[in-house]
């Protein structure tokens, strides 16, 4: 054999070692639901959940953290050195999460892994949108006291106590609180 098909024929071989040896992203991703969620519960929510939003970030839902806070998306799927919530967890920069105590080593690399093998929440409803995965929010069905369906709707009757009991936590006058700009 000639010494140029010696090299194309190692060429081939370092290659395909290469490429059976790398582990694929998928058989390394951490296990959601066993792993990563009770993280992220146990350190996370109480900021960055249903009832608080601190920086109008939540991170109680893969669309919420896709949308991310005031700083833009908290997570890039598929690339956790680009993702604003592994700079956090590092305590990179000026964001140092969580207060007051930082992850532990396992909990962050944890983090870091599910990001970069896709961030997937397989627990989620999604709905196309936008070409963008968002979760359909989970809002329970509205008790409301219209007796007669056929009678005009009043907004101060009928409308505002829904909206009060509803939507006026996260979108009312307190612009603190208010996510999204919403009001």
């Amino acid at each position: 054999m000639s010494s140029s098909t010696n090299r194309i024929a190692g060429s081939i071989l370092f290659l395909s070692l290469g490429l059976t040896a790398a582990p694929s992203v998928a058989a390394t991703a951490p296990d959601f639901a066993a792993e990563v969620l009770p993280v992220l519960e146990r350190r996370c929510f109480a900021c960055h959940g249903p009832l608080r939003q601190r920086g109008n970030l939540r991170l109680d839902s893969r669309p919420a953290m896709l949308i991310g806070g005031g700083r833009g998306a908290a997570i890039v799927p598929g690339d956790a050195e680009a993702s604003l919530l592994v700079s956090a967890i590092r305590r990179e920069d000026e964001l140092e999460m969580p207060p007051p105590r930082a992850l532990d080593d396992a909990e962050r690399e944890l983090l870091e892994a599910w990001i970069a093998g896709g961030a997937e929440w397989p627990l989620a409803h999604r709905v196309e949108a936008a070409s963008t995965q968002v979760a359909a929010r989970e809002v329970p069905p509205v008790e409301h006291g219209i007796a007669d369906p056929g009678k005009p709707l009043s907004f101060n009757r009928d409308v505002r106590p829904i909206l009060s009991d509803h939507c006026y936590e996260c979108h009312g006058p307190d612009e603190a609180v208010r996510q999204a700009g919403l009001r």
